[in-house]
């Protein structure tokens, strides 16, 4: 059985080992008699007494503690018996004799005996004197039995150990043992029937005889030199005696997972199978001095014992571990040979006494005979071959028979043809054939391979897939000989590796090779199909250089490597790992450092060590490790838990979310499989989902370190493999939150929107107002040019109106028409006071129409019954309320009567008319003169100089007054045709839209 062993130089806090447990994630929990620790496989975290911290532990001499299955580890203390419970999940301690409830438990409990919970969340524990403590932890209180009462009706009088069953709890007596519940009701009581019956000792009354029980009910009680076995089913009891020992140390007892008892007595361990058989385990330390003192057996099988003062020993016994042994003749061949039983002598006799292992070469038979042989350079008269048979060592004197000039050297290669004949292949590369029978080596000439005679090539193997067929493994890649056609054919010279170290034909399928590469990791090679497949470390090989393949009698293809030993299954490609144990542990193994023994069983070597097993005896690690992380530096500095001034408030396992400023973004992270048969062949990886698209797979290296991590949210996931590279289900995670700064927030990007736009809509504001102002001004100027301008042609319109009445009033004196005269200068008085007061801008539309009424009338008086004038108007409409430009109607009166009107043969007729159409106001004035073409054709017979300006004021007029006032006036005139087409007169139409 291998072990290994954990003292102070590992970080152990002192060599005397008061008790071991493992909690529910897997950490090791050891104390001592300086302190507690906890262990994750590579580093201890300690717990001591300091004076000057209320929160640290009440001593450090620790005499035993339990661990509940709440994680709570019930610690005791030799200096006072003072008793805390640590939390061991969130590391916080309760210093409980310290408590006024609990102080009666201070040093009255029995040293070894066990800290068990019923039901009802209590605690149950035994007292010095044998009675039973039940402590309340939730209604922070003690309950103190005495025994006597207690078991009145037995007439025993304490209580030397106890356990529990299920929900019950056995009591163990003096003589008998009694099954309670959690209520003290009694349910069977079993009398000790066994030589010796009584368990109490008054001069050994610290001896605790707590039993351990199966889960069929069979239990194994501790007692003074014996162990008593009860058996459930036949009710009956079974003493085995132990080694007399001095004096007493409390054995302890655990039960595997196949729930055998493993049991530590005095420097013994002892194993009690299912079948009740009795076997030593492990013999422990030679001196005489040492005692184990504490032992646990964790959940991938590794026996932990601890000592008093010698430390810690792991034995491993689950898994099955590969012995290294040291050489101790420095060769590889003689030490495997010696320990096959080869004599010494008989050794020394050949050519392997004191030859470089590096020039071993061997073939094995099918009916376990064996030929070495001797490699190299060197010029040789005879072959140096050797058979191994049954045991026996032989050299046989063979005699060459060359069919080559050439002188002959060692052999660097040896091959079994499927028919049975030895064939080997020196330096040259020529084929040498051993006749077994006559002892004649025939020695044929050079295969004619391609290699350039100054490429230095070293044979790594052959073999033979047929009675002709030779393939060849080296340095430059392989190839296939035929002994017939003597063809040959290269292969791998250019991919996927050119340097071969070692070939081997797969057991099941002979069209299969299996090539070892030098840092390309393994081969197989399809030779009818002319197919490979690579396997490296991405699919679970420890190492990339691989030295030898052999087939073993599990199946399996063993090999070598640069990185310990593993197996592949031939069929799955699945790869178990495996480093051999000892004190020189074999880890680098060398070339042709391998041998396969006619009894199955292999041998493997590097520089300082070798091993040798039987492949169908090693076990498969199928135990899949928890990971959990050890330690978090943030920006260098580690995030511990505990101290006020570090920034985390939790333990790093408990955290589930870990969130940080955007300058604390320098993140490493520490971890540990908890598996501890070989941790060193425990394997990691871990990824940064957010930032890596993969895993990173790192090997043995525990840590993993990210700078400069962006803004965001990540989850950081850590898994490990267990021994045999099978990566465990159970993957550590912890998410990581970076903050932004405060300007990359979503919340400071909204308010710096809202702040820019404010800020351009002030600008804008402003530019706008200022922009307006500018506006304003010069729309004002603009206003006041264009009133001014208006006032300019109304004054233009009142001096024309003015001429055009006087010319009238001219016209009807010259005609001595005195009275009619006296008439028209009335009504143009009239006209006048309207004209004077009606100077503003606009006028209500019932003063333009009476403004026009009366001009009418003028005009009537000046021509008589020539011209006749009517006026109609909407009665719904209120034509006050109407706003118009004054004199904006009379001029187009004016010109139906002048260019209309008279112009025409006979009586014409003026018609106004005002309407509401839709929204809008219309006003006509429509005539039946002679119509604007013939006016204009009668105006140029005339060839006056005079040019009316009445139309062309009034339409500037009507484009100002719409600037000015941002209204919408209209003018539609239309020239009236009857059905000849000729014209009937004029129809002009003003439209005041919908604001009016």
């Amino acid at each position: 059985m291998t072990y290994r062993s954990l003292s102070v130089s590992d970080g152990l806090p002192q060599s005397y080992i008061s008790g071991i447990a493992q909690d529910n994630e897997g950490f090791m929990w050891i104390g001592t008699r300086d302190g507690l620790a906890r262990y994750d496989g590579r580093n201890f975290k300690q717990f001591r007494h300091d004076r000057m911290d209320s929160a640290s532990l009440t001593g450090s001499i620790i005499s035993k503690f339990s661990l509940d299955r709440d994680g709570l580890l019930w610690i005791r203390y030799g200096n006072g018996g003072d008793i805390d419970i640590l939390d061991v999940q969130t590391e916080e301690i309760m210093h409980l004799t310290s408590l006024p409830p609990y102080r009666m438990l201070k040093d009255s409990l029995k040293q070894d005996s066990p800290i068990l919970k019923d039901n009802l969340g209590r605690h149950w524990m035994l007292s010095k004197t044998g009675e039973l403590f039940v402590v309340d932890l939730r209604g922070y209180r003690l309950i103190r039995y005495d025994a006597a009462s207690l078991l009145r009706l037995f007439g025993e009088s304490r209580i030397n150990g106890m356990a529990q069953v299920g929900d019950d709890f056995l009591l163990i007596l003096d003589e008998s043992m009694v099954y309670i519940d959690s209520r003290f009701r009694m349910k069977a009581r079993i009398v000790f029937g066994f030589d010796d019956p009584r368990l109490y000792d008054p001069d050994v009354w610290w001896k605790d005889t707590s039993p351990t029980v199966r889960s069929n009910g069979d239990m194994l009680i501790p007692d003074d030199s014996r162990l008593i076995l009860y058996s459930k089913k036949r009710a009956d009891f079974m003493v085995f005696p132990l080694p007399a020992k001095e004096y007493y140390v409390q054995p302890t007892i655990l039960l595997d997972a196949e729930e055998n008892f493993v049991i530590a007595h005095n420097n013994y361990t002892f194993y009690l199978d299912r079948s009740n058989q009795l076997t030593v385990l492990d013999t422990g330390m030679v001196d005489v001095d040492y005692r184990k003192t504490a032992m646990c057996l964790d959940r991938s099988g590794v026996l932990w014992e601890g000592s008093n003062g010698w430390g810690i020993r792991q034995l491993d016994i689950y898994l099955k571990q590969m012995p290294a042994q040291r050489y101790t003749n420095n060769s590889f061949p003689v030490d495997i040979l010696l320990d096959q039983g080869v004599e010494a002598h008989v050794i020394e006799q050949t050519f392997l006494h004191g030859m470089n292992a590096y020039l071993m070469r061997w073939a094995r038979s099918g009916d376990g005979r064996m030929w070495l042989a001797k490699a190299g350079v060197e010029r040789v008269e005879t072959p140096d071959l050797l058979r191994y048979y049954n045991g026996v060592l032989q050299r046989e004197m063979y005699v060459y028979k060359n069919k080559s000039t050439e002188a002959n050297q060692g052999i660097d290669a040896l091959a079994l043809a499927p028919s049975g004949e030895l064939w080997g292949l020196d330096h040259l590369f020529r084929p040498i054939h051993f006749d077994t029978v006559r002892h004649i080596a025939t020695v044929r000439e050079p295969i004619q391979h391609r290699y350039a005679p100054d490429q230095q090539t070293e044979i790594g193997g052959m073999v033979m897939t047929d009675d002709d067929t030779f393939w060849i493994c080296n340095t430059l890649g392989l190839l296939c000989y035929n002994l017939k056609t003597e063809k040959v054919t290269h292969f791998f010279n250019k991919r996927p590796a050119i340097h071969l170290l070692t070939i081997q034909q797969d057991p099941n399928h002979p069209d299969i090779l299996w090539l070892g590469t030098y840092s390309d990791g393994i081969i197989r090679f399809d030779t009818r199909l002319q197919t490979y497949r690579l396997f490296s470390m991405r699919d679970g090989l420890p190492n990339n250089t691989v030295y030898a393949i052999l087939p073993g009698r599990d199946g399996l293809l063993w090999c070598s490597s640069n990185n310990g030993i593993f197996s592949i299954n031939p069929s799955t490609g699945h790869v178990n790992r495996y480093t051999p144990q000892g004190i020189s542990p074999l880890i680098e193994c060398n070339r042709f450092h391998y041998f396969a023994f006619p009894n199955g069983q292999l041998a493997f070597g590097g520089t300082t060590s070798y091993t040798h097993f039987a492949p169908e005896d090693m076990r498969d690690d199928n135990f899949e490790p928890n990971t959990m992380l050890t330690d978090i530096l943030i920006n260098n500095k580690p995030a511990g838990y505990g101290d006020p001034a570090l920034p985390l408030a939790q333990p790093i396992n408990m955290l589930q979310t870990l969130t940080l400023p955007y300058y604390q973004n320098f993140l490493s992270f520490e971890f540990a499989a908890l598996q501890f048969n070989a941790p060193e062949k425990l394997q990691y990886r871990y990824m940064l989902k957010g930032l890596d698209t993969d895993w990173v797979v790192v090997g043995n290296k525990n840590n993993a370190t990210y700078t400069g991590i962006p803004p965001g949210r990540y989850i950081l996931l850590i898994n490990a493999s267990n021994t045999s590279g099978k990566w465990s289900r159970y993957v550590k995670r912890l998410t990581i939150v970076i903050m932004p700064p405060f300007w990359k927030t979503w919340w400071f990007n909204i308010i710096a929107a809202m702040a820019i736009a404010a800020l351009v809509l002030v600008a804008l504001s402003l530019r706008l107002r200022a922009i307006r102002r500018k506006d304003q001004e010069r729309m004002a100027f603009e206003r006041e040019a264009m009133e001014l301008k208006a006032r300019a042609l109304r004054s233009q319109m009142n001096p024309h109106f003015i001429f055009n009445c006087l010319n009238s009033i001219k016209a009807l004196i010259q005609q001595e028409e005195g009275g009619a005269a006296i008439t028209y200068l009335t009504i143009f008085s009239k006209l006048i006071r309207n004209q004077l007061s009606n100077s503003q801008q606009e006028i209500t539309l019932q003063e333009e129409l009476d403004t026009c009424r009366l001009y009418v009338q003028m005009e009537a008086l000046r021509f008589g019954n020539k011209l006749s004038c009517s006026f109609e108007t909407d009665p719904d409409l209120n034509l006050k309320l109407i706003r118009v430009p004054p004199l904006i109607m009379q001029p187009f009166v004016e010109n139906a009567v002048i260019h209309g009107i008279l112009p025409k043969e006979g009586k014409g007729k003026i018609t106004m008319t005002v309407n509401r159409r839709g929204n809008d106001v219309v006003c006509q004035i429509d005539d039946d003169g002679v119509g604007r073409r013939q006016s204009a054709l009668l105006k140029m017979k005339r060839r006056s100089r005079h040019e009316s300006k009445g139309m062309i004021l009034v339409e500037h007029r009507l484009k100002l007054h719409n600037t000015l006032n941002r209204h919408n006036i209209g003018i539609a005139i239309e020239d009236k045709m009857d059905k000849q087409c000729l014209a009937t007169g004029t129809c002009v139409s003003l439209i005041f839209k919908s604001r009016l």
